[in-house]
């Protein structure tokens, strides 16, 4: 009856705020039982099928990606709950969805164990500041060539990954600018 669709608990920058990830988010389509957890930016808006409540969400503390896919995995019985309790009706104005106390519990239940979950260990960083600590000096920095500022935004990257950064922004870019600058003084 359940379908569990994503999980991605890995923060990405939010495409609205300069200097913030996106938020995490728990979902149920209650119409075909799809769910699971996504990185939504905060557009300060909600979409018609979460207003009228066909699909419920909530903004969660963002876990640890492994154990996250476990739980979600192991979920089904709690949004089979969730679906069977619940239903599409006209309020006299809209269809909108609506729990009977089971569902209701479960959706409470799904929500609050996600929340008991390890955090997760990833951060976002800004490409400029990901580098900052790591350039040469100025003289060193604007003897660079494009090809070995492309090697060395390579090593920045996968050191990135390593160390469960998420980089906004191009590391390349970052440091041509940061030569760019060095040459000019």
């Amino acid at each position: 009856m359940s379908e569990l669709i994503v999980v991605n608990t890995r923060p990405e920058p939010d495409p609205y705020f300069t200097n913030q990830a996106t938020q995490t988010v728990v979902y149920v389509v209650l119409s075909n039982g799809q769910y699971g957890i996504v990185q939504e930016d905060d557009a300060n808006a909600i979409t018609r099928t979460r207003w009228h409540q066909h699909e419920l969400a909530a903004t969660i503390t963002r876990p640890d990606q492994t154990a996250a896919v476990a739980y979600m995995q192991g979920a089904a019985e709690l949004v089979d709950r969730i679906i069977a309790g619940s239903s599409i009706d006209y309020d006299g104005r809209h269809l909108a969805g609506n729990l009977d106390d089971d569902a209701r519990a479960a959706w409470d239940q799904l929500v609050d164990e996600l929340g008991q979950l390890p955090s997760s260990d990833w951060t976002l960083w800004h490409a400029s500041e990901w580098i900052d600590q790591a350039l040469p000096n100025d003289a060193e920095l604007a003897a660079l060539t494009d090809d070995q500022i492309s090697s060395m935004a390579a090593e920045y990257a996968d050191y990135a990954e390593s160390e469960h950064a998420v980089i906004a922004g191009s590391i390349q870019d970052a440091i041509l600018a940061a030569r760019d600058l060095a040459r000019a003084e």
